[in-house]
């Protein structure tokens, strides 16, 4: 009995020193198998990787604790694989079914465990989670760590040879007789690739190079090794019909709760498998690589720009033909147009029957970029804008920003626009909150791992939020009658343009006088800021931007089309390649104003500076106005960087100042801007920003914890008070109402889980 933990001991430091070997001489497994494990450290705390892992729901939790654990096992099959191939590293005479036990139960689960309570003890010394501890407490975890050890003990023995048991020796004889055939199969490709490879390199002059000594030992190995390479090419084509299966599945409505982690996990273990195959048919991996490299890149030629092009939707299209030939039209995008404007609603035209119809202030709001945060946090604070005052939304008369508050903002605005067209009260707060806030982006997720030329990934990105908010199916153009009689706020997105850096504005309404480069001109009178469409002494106030409906004459574009491509955030969405002869490329309004204030105050200038009273447009000269800003994060808040300053600032300074300039520049001339209105407008001109300053990710789906500190902080934002007293002085008057202290909104369902 005493020698027993010793003999365990040995056991234990024999397969760990294999393991160091197998993963030292294959360094690419081991990278692999960090990558699985990094989520598990807290690693990408700010996108939310963690939680991929430690997720809210059990059953999930415990289904990517037992995908996870398979793939570990898997990467650890292969790395014994590639070592065990070689010839001489463990004698022929050895009890393999011994040494397989060995390197993946006494050698890998140790490190599983140890590596576990090391990820725990460090997300909960960095407060990752809500709690001390995960979610569950990692129980459901643990569970699915442990099925997948049942699993891979399952595999292994009907691997291996029974002994006394007739009816597992029976079966194990069947199975045994079609791994062997498969396994067959799979060496005589390998070995064909081999010989490929041999030619090709011997035909560009690398003659030295020969196939990889791993095979060559495989040919000669026994049974018991070939058939645990046998199994691990099982498992690697058994995840890649899984993955291919998965990928097509999340671009339906099949699948609409995939955990994110799975095809994470499965992409790490197919690329393991693919790597060990690799690894034995080739040495070196440069050339092979190079071919890799260029083959992607030519599929991405051959797929451009139809793989990543606009959708039309024509076929929510009145006349879909017709629709069709308005979209393939050819037309240019550096040209000016010819005038087009008829087709969208004249902005005048809709403040001035705001004005008529309603009197009291005029409200903009701007919305920040910040993923599924940023598209909560602006539907919370619309919440507690229509607690604010019921008619509030009847004041606003322009919504603009970025990326996810852009999402957040046309989710709220196309329910609003619904309950107008349909004579239906407009849904609970709470309700639209939740579907911001759990929106099932776990399809586009799985398409950003899942790299298959099916579909685009940012159409399945449509699809995920047109399940959330129905509402968001509803062509943009059909706002444009609510928006003309001034009932409902003008959604005005602005992505970029990647090529030239300008704005492609997307809206119903007409702002020529913004779109500098669609302005109409002649030789003689260039357009300018100051010159053209009335304007004076409004410098900044129009930007060399196109408008979009002025350019392609269609009707059908989904507001979850004009979102989408407003918040394409590449390598999360692909860019977008808009209609026209030269392809350009549309990605996030981000990146040009992530806030979206730059709009605003150019529309503020135009309709209260830049006019005069007496001219024939509306003219702000006597309304009260509202810049409201929303925002995900603290733009002005101030990073340390740290111990880099002090070691490493010599070669970390352009870096940080890049990033720098990228978080704060674009906010410091925006106050700036917005100071100028101040100084202009006095008394009758408000700013107020409501901002997000808790620790939630930009993840894909937020957790009950994140969604709880963002509905609470909605409700709890300091400037609320600054801004119920200026709308209390401005506000028009009404009947009045008895004086009861209002109740506090019911946390909605997402929140009380």
């Amino acid at each position: 009995m005493a020698d027993s933990p010793r003999r365990a001991f040995a056991s234990f430091a024999d397969g760990l020193r294999f393991l160091a070997e197998s993963l030292y001489y294959h360094a690419g497994v081991a990278a692999l198998g960090t990558l699985l494990l990094l989520p598990l450290f807290g690693f990408g705390r700010e996108l939310g990787v963690p939680f991929l892992y430690w997720h809210d729901s059990a059953p999930v939790q415990a289904g990517v604790g037992t995908a996870m654990g398979l793939v570990y096992w898997h990467i650890g099959v292969v790395a014994y694989t590639l070592a065990a191939a070689k010839p001489g590293v463990i004698p022929e005479t050895a009890d393999d079914r011994a040494e397989v036990r060995r390197f993946v139960h006494v050698a890998l689960l140790p490190l599983l465990i140890a590596a576990l309570v090391a990820a725990i003890s460090r997300c909960v010394w960095q407060r990752t989670f809500d709690g001390a501890l995960p979610p569950h407490g990692g129980v459901p975890w643990a569970i699915g760590l442990a099925l997948s050890y049942a699993i891979t003990r399952a595999l292994l023995r009907l691997s291996s040879d029974a002994h006394g048991r007739p009816w597992l020796e029976r079966l194990q004889i069947r199975l045994h007789a079609r791994l062997d055939v498969f396994t067959g199969w799979v060496l005589k490709l390998a070995d064909k690739a081999a010989s490929a490879v041999d030619r090709a390199l011997a035909w560009l002059g690398f003659t030295k190079v020969r196939p990889s000594v791993q095979l060559a030992g495989l040919r000669v190995a026994n049974d018991q090794r070939r058939r645990v390479f046998g199994l691990m090419m099982f498992f690697s084509a058994a995840m890649l019909l899984n993955w291919l299966l998965l990928s097509a599945a999340t671009r339906t409505a099949l699948l609409t709760r995939i955990p994110a982690a799975l095809p994470y996990c499965l992409t790490i273990g197919m690329i393991a498998g693919l790597y060990g195959v690799a690894r034995m048919v080739v040495r070196r991996f440069t050339l092979p690589g190079l071919g890799v490299v260029l083959v992607f890149c030519g599929y991405q030629y051959l797929q451009f720009p139809s793989g990543t092009a606009m959708p039309s939707n024509c076929q929510a299209a009145a006349d879909p033909q017709a629709c069709a030939k308005a979209w393939s039209d050819s037309r240019s995008f550096r040209e000016r147009p010819a005038p087009n404007h008829e087709r969208l609603i004249s902005d005048d035209g809709a403040l001035a029957a705001q004005l008529e119809r309603e009197p009291g202030p005029i409200v903009i709001i701007t919305t920040s970029g910040g993923g599924i945060r940023s598209a909560a946090w602006t539907v919370a604070i619309f919440d507690q804008l229509q607690q604010l005052d019921p008619e509030f939304f009847a004041h606003v008369r322009l919504v603009t920003g970025a990326s996810g508050g852009m999402v957040g903002a046309a989710h709220w605005i196309a329910a609003l626009a619904d309950a107008q067209l349909d004579q239906r009260p407009l849904p609970d707060g709470g309700e639209l909150f939740c579907a911001a806030a759990t929106s099932s982006l776990y399809a586009p997720l799985a398409n950003l791992m899942l790299f298959t030329p099916l579909t685009d990934r940012g159409e399945a990105l449509e699809l995920a939020w047109e399940r959330e908010s129905t509402a968001l199916a509803r062509p943009l153009r059909e706002l444009g009658p609510l928006e003309a009689e001034g009932t409902l706020p003008s959604l005005v997105f602005a992505p970029m343009i990647v090529e030239d850096g300008s704005q492609m504005l997307m809206a119903n309404l007409d702002l020529d006088w913004y779109a500098l480069a669609d302005r109409p001109f002649d030789a003689e009178d260039p357009p300018g800021c100051s010159t053209a469409a009335g304007i004076r002494n409004a410098e900044g106030a129009c930007s060399n931007a196109r408008q979009f409906f002025a350019r392609v004459p269609v009707d059908s574009v989904k507001l979850s089309t004009i979102a989408r491509v407003g918040a394409s955030f590449p390598y999360v969405t692909p860019a977008v390649t808009l209609p026209f002869d030269e392809h350009p490329r549309a990605v996030d309004a981000g990146y040009y104003d992530n806030y979206g204030t730059k709009l605003a105050v150019a529309w503020i200038i135009h309709h209260a500076i830049a006019c005069q009273p007496g001219d024939q447009a509306p003219c702000l000269a006597d309304r009260p106005i509202l810049l409201l800003e929303l925002r995900d994060h603290d733009p002005d808040r101030w990073i340390d960087p740290g111990l880099s300053r002090a070691l490493f600032q010599e070669l970390s300074s352009p870096v940080e100042g890049f990033f720098g300039a990228q978080r704060h520049a674009v906010s410091h001339r925006n106050a700036a801007s917005v100071d100028e209105l101040l100084r202009t407008l006095g008394d009758r001109f408000e700013h107020v920003v409501l901002h997000f300053d808790g620790q939630v990710s930009l993840s894909w789906e937020l957790t009950a914890a994140e969604r709880r500190a963002i509905w609470k902080r909605a409700a709890a934002e300091p400037s609320w008070s600054r801004l119920r007293a200026w709308w209390g002085r401005h506000q028009p008057a009404r009947e009045p109402e008895p004086a009861t202290e209002p109740e506090p909104a019911a946390e909605p369902a997402c929140v009380r889980q």
